[in-house]
């Protein structure tokens, strides 16, 4: 058999790649580079399949976010800068929380769920309410309790409406300033 074609066949077949674990996750200190290489190649695997200027895109979409990460101090700082690495545990429970579909793949660190609106939708001066719906015995009281249901739920129609008319409004404001060229008014 000739060198090359024996070479070639040696080759990992990309479905197996993809079911391939993280090796590193077991360890307690990891070369950013490797981990960077493999995260690419698990969340976008057909861009680095495709090589060149998709691959590198794929790779820098990973590298900027654990920038973001680093600059936000949701990541630690490099244990190491030759060559650059960083603490396994830290970065995983980072990249579980970012990347939802790395909970398949990493068992050992999970992921913590968000249990809180974000600070701009506490903001917003709207609270949300909820209604507990007790069924009533009989017929007259359920007719009003549905009334009031009824009347609850449209009012949180109407006001949804206006609210997605306002935002329209706005957006049509904003497409007019952008396209025409002139300055909001204040």
């Amino acid at each position: 058999m000739p060198a090359k074609r024996k070479k070639k066949d040696d080759r990992p077949k990309p479905d197996e790649h993809a079911r391939q674990q993280f090796v590193w996750q077991y360890f307690e200190v990891v070369d950013e580079k490797t981990a960077i290489a493999e995260l690419a190649g698990f969340l976008h695997p057909s861009n680095l399949q495709q090589g060149g200027y998709a691959r590198k895109m794929a790779i820098e979409s990973v590298r900027s976010a654990i920038k973001r990460a680093r600059k936000n101090r949701l990541i630690r700082e490099r244990v190491s800068n030759n060559p650059n690495s960083f603490l396994v545990k830290d970065f995983l429970s980072w990249a579980c929380n970012h990347w939802a579909s790395l909970q398949t793949v990493i068992p050992t660190h999970g992921a913590t769920v968000q249990l809180f609106a974000p600070d701009g939708i506490q903001r917003t001066g709207y609270s949300a309410t909820t209604f507990e719906l007790t069924l009533p015995e009989d017929y007259d009281a359920l007719a009003s309790e549905y009334q009031k249901l009824h009347q609850a739920w449209r009012d949180e129609s109407r006001r949804r409406t206006t609210v997605e008319e306002e935002l329209d409004t706005y957006k049509r404001i904003n497409e007019k300033h952008r396209t025409g060229g002139t300055k909001k008014s204040t």
